[in-house]
């Protein structure tokens, strides 16, 4: 009767057909067997009502044309990913359905989480097949849940002595591609493979997937390299053949752990790498070298392996054709790290092979490849780098952190490339945003590494902003760059070197901008204990607080103790600039007198050598100071010698020095003319006097009552920015006005210089009135 029933019910059948292979499994499953219950149908055979006539299952064969029916799915996938199965699944059943699961890349929360839950139930039954199974089920689907594991894993059944070490590999690979770091499981895992001999078991491409899962989960145990590295050893020795692949992860898990045995690298590359370049892919291939530009060191023969790798793909066009961005990334690093930069050709075919791919530039790629391009020179390097301002950057930058921020700023600056005003914008108020991230970051974390990438950061970004942008631009980024610096002076003072802060400082004196609670912070903490500023150093930090009049104390104790003993190994441009600096600071201290007294002994000693200085910066900078330090210190010789040295640049001015605004001289003049005072007694206003051996007054009244006078008119670029504080420059140049005229020097500020001419006459007769009067005037007056 029940053939009779199928053959009248087709679906009855199915039905039936259904009912069995579930029962099946059940039987597999070792659960106690459940009430029956019909399965759930398959959409195709649902009982709704349908839109359309009814066809009976004979039928269906010949449908309508054109009609896609949608895939069926096999009953065994349909257990599978039943949630009401999986809670009655046994330890096998279910570790080969989250695999399936997994590999058929199946999601949805609720599955997942019913995996999760039905695997910790069972976790004391599971195998150590399971758990691989199972992780690598969750590894295909990328489905991550780092408290799941860990207590997954918590039975620990890879110690057992049964445990197949390829399972253990295995497993180890499976957690690097979760990204499940946890170190003590990895530390466990290898030192059972070690102790129990198992790593002898693997074939040579298992050992090297251990190596790199464990490098992925930077669990470098001196011990398990150690042992592993002998293994690879060995194996190359007796002659086995390790292929590409082996070769390369070995190669860059050891490099990225910092093992660099020089014997390993040498034995692998000489068996495994030199003899087949060719047959390792671009991706190979930069792996491989970047390994051997890590451990530079201990791989005397790396450059000549990445000499052999450039060869063959020159030859063969390979990096034009098949190198994705993360593999030219990796080369141009590797390059820089070998100083392969005088390759013409190969600069070219990195560059030519990066425009190809301009457009699949991940911003952390685009980053590292700018970074290094940027000090490979080639033609097409300006042409990848002017694409990548003009195009790449709008689409990139809301993407771009912090760090990938400065590398590619920094390799922009580096070669001069102009960014377009409206990308600059863009730029500046990405860096706004991830500034604020960052400093967000700073406040709620305590690792040194987010601090050392910010600070790196900041450097680069100081740096970048002095070529790349206006002063008005690189103003505006020194605003947002503010908060950044700050957190960084207030929390993390240690990871801020005397680098970034020199960097920090001279973008500041680039764009006059003098912020003192700023350079207060970044002076806290000096430098680390036993450290001095190399001589370089000290000059630029010393010749950026003379730029900003900002006498920090612990900064400069630091270029002084620096000062004392490099003094005497100085060139000129830096003795100059550092005498000049210590001259617009007032000579006051820390800076020593002996300190300066070496810097002026040097200065001497390279003019006497030097014939074809007249008119050049450097002598009118050791002029200016040499003048300035005589007034305080009348009888040094050096100064006095040095004076009158320089008498040849009287006339050459200083370069930093700014004019006053055309516009607003003319003006001041007429209207000194103009004034009654001084038409009576005869005066005449002089342009280009000359006040000491270097400065140029801007007017001079050479016959005003009581004296001469000297006119300065101040425009708004003699001010710092924001403010209305004199920069440095000028306030030396009005030291050496006063000396002229005998302290009668005449200010004019821009923003107080009125429209009318009778307000204006009214100024200058105020002015003019309460300039000081010499000793002689007022002796002569107490006579009459």
């Amino acid at each position: 009767m029940a053939c009779a029933a199928c053959n009248a019910a087709p679906t009855a059948i199915r039905a039936c057909s259904q009912s069995m292979l579930h029962a099946r499994w059940m039987s597999l499953s070792s659960v106690p067997a459940r009430p029956s219950r019909p399965p759930p149908l398959p959409p195709s055979w649902s009982t709704a009502p349908s839109r359309g006539p009814v066809r009976s299952f004979g039928s269906s064969l010949g449908g309508q044309r054109g009609v896609k029916k949608p895939p069926q799915r096999s009953p065994l996938v349909d257990f599978q990913l039943d949630t009401r199965e999986v809670k009655h699944m046994a330890p096998h059943v279910l570790a080969a359905s989250v695999a399936s699961a997994g590999a058929g890349r199946h999601s949805g929360e609720p599955l997942w989480r019913a995996y999760s839950e039905r695997a910790l139930e069972l976790r004391h039954r599971l195998t150590l097949r399971d758990l691989k199974l199972i992780l690598q089920g969750h590894a295909d689907a990328s489905e991550q849940n780092g408290a799941f594991f860990r207590e997954l894993l918590s039975e620990k059944v890879w110690l057992s002595p049964e445990a197949s070490p390829k399972d253990l590999c295995a497993l180890a690979v499976a957690m690097a591609k979760l990204r499940f770091f946890d170190a003590d499981i990895f530390r466990s895992l290898g030192a059972h493979l070690r102790e129990h001999g198992q790593l002898q078991l693997l074939e040579p491409i298992d050992l090297a997937s251990l190596a790199n899962a464990f490098s992925r989960a930077s669990c470098c145990d001196g011990p398990f390299f150690d042992a592993l590295g002998a293994e690879l050893k060995r194996r190359c020795s007796s002659s086995e053949t390790l292929s590409p692949a082996t070769a390369t992860l070995a190669l860059n898990a050891f490099a990225v752990c910092g093992c660099c045995e020089g014997q390993l690298f040498e034995v692998l590359l000489n068996a495994a790498v030199i003899p087949t370049v060719a047959d390792f892919t671009v991706t190979q291939a930069a792996l491989v070298v970047d390994a051997t530009a890590r451990c530079l060191q201990a791989v005397p023969q790396a450059r000549s392996v990445f000499d052999a790798f450039a060869e063959h793909w020159l030859s063969t066009g390979m990096l034009e054709e098949l190198a994705s961005p993360e593999d030219l990334a990796h080369l141009v690093q590797a390059a820089v790290r070998l100083e392969v930069i005088d390759n013409d050709e190969l600069n070219l075919a990195l560059a030519a092979g990066a425009l190809r791919q301009l457009g699949r530039f991940k911003p952390s790629q685009l980053a590292m490849f700018c970074d290094g391009i940027a000090r490979l020179p080639s033609t097409g390097r300006e042409a990848f780098l002017a694409a990548t301002a003009s195009h790449v950057l709008p689409q990139v930058l809301r993407r771009c952190s912090l760090s990938e921020l400065g590398q590619i700023c920094r390799a922009l600056a580096a070669c001069d490339t102009p960014v377009p005003e409206d990308v600059a914008a863009l730029l500046k108020r990405r860096v706004s945003a991830v500034t604020q991230e960052a400093v967000s970051t700073l406040a709620k974390s305590t690792s040194p590494g987010v601090a050392t990438g910010s600070a790196v950061a900041l450097k680069r970004l100081a740096e970048a902003c002095m070529k790349l942008q206006t002063t008005s631009q690189g103003q505006q980024m020194l605003a947002t760059l503010r908060p950044l610096a700050l957190a960084l002076c207030t929390r993390h003072q240690q990871v801020l070197g005397l680098q970034a802060r020199a960097t920090v400082l001279a973008a500041h004196a680039h764009f006059h901008v003098r912020d003192m609670e700023l350079f207060e912070g970044l002076g806290a903490g000096g430098a680390p204990v036993g450290s001095l500023p190399s001589p370089n150093l000290s000059v630029r930090l010393l010749a950026s607080l003379g730029t900003l009049r900002a006498p920090v104390e612990p900064l400069l104790r630091l270029v002084d103790s620096a000062l004392l003993g490099c003094a005497g190994g100085l060139p000129l441009d830096a003795v100059a600039s550092a005498l000049f600096a210590t001259a617009s600071l007032g000579f006051q201290p820390p800076i020593s007198a002996a300190a300066i007294q070496a810097l002026l002994v040097r200065a001497k000693e390279l003019c006497e050598q030097s014939s074809a200085l007249a008119g050049s910066l450097e002598v009118a900078q050791i002029a200016a100071a040499a003048s300035a330090w005589q007034v305080q210190v009348p009888d040094d010789a050096d100064a006095v010698w040095l004076q009158d040295w320089a008498g040849s640049a009287a006339t050459a001015g200083m370069p930093s020095m700014e004019s006053p605004p055309q516009g607003l001289l003319r003006e001041v003049f007429v209207a000194l003319h103009r004034s009654s005072c001084l038409a009576s007694s005869g005066c005449s206003i002089v342009t280009g006097q000359a006040v000491g051996p270097v400065f140029v007054s801007d007017l001079w009244l050479s016959q005003a009552p009581d004296g001469p006078v000297a006119v300065e008119v101040d425009g708004p670029r003699r001010f710092y920015h924001g403010t209305r504080d004199l920069l440095a420059v000028c306030e030396l140049k009005g030291q050496a006005a006063s000396a002229a005229s005998k302290g009668r020097v005449l200010r004019i500020g821009f923003w107080e210089w009125p429209a009318k001419a009778e307000q204006q006459d009214l100024l200058l007769s105020q002015r003019l009135a309460s300039l000081p009067r010499p000793p002689e005037a007022a002796e002569a007056d107490q006579e009459a």
